[in-house]
């Protein structure tokens, strides 16, 4: 589904421009976010060949690190909610 122009910038318009900086968090910070530190992060863009820049549908626009890093914090927070279920056998 496409968005029209209008609707596009109401949307934008809400959306705070907020910009990511890796070099901004401590490697403590970063390992807990990621599980990662930062030299491992710039490895694996490197290692995945992931572009300097992704673009959404919606016209979003994101770096390559900020895309790995949003891809890594999905699955460290998709970790902590299987191990606060309570799994019974």
């Amino acid at each position: 589904m496409q968005m029209r122009d209008h609707e596009h910038e109401i949307l934008r318009g809400k959306v705070p421009d907020i910009r990511f900086y890796i070099n901004r968090l401590s490697e403590k910070d970063c390992f807990n976010r990621f599980r990662f530190r930062k030299v491992h992060l710039a490895y694996l863009l490197m290692q995945f060949r992931l572009p300097p820049f992704f673009s959404s549908e919606e016209r979003y626009r994101v770096s390559g690190i900020e895309a790995l890093c949003i891809t890594l914090a999905e699955k460290v927070s998709f970790e902590g909610i299987l191990s606060e279920l309570d799994i019974r056998t």
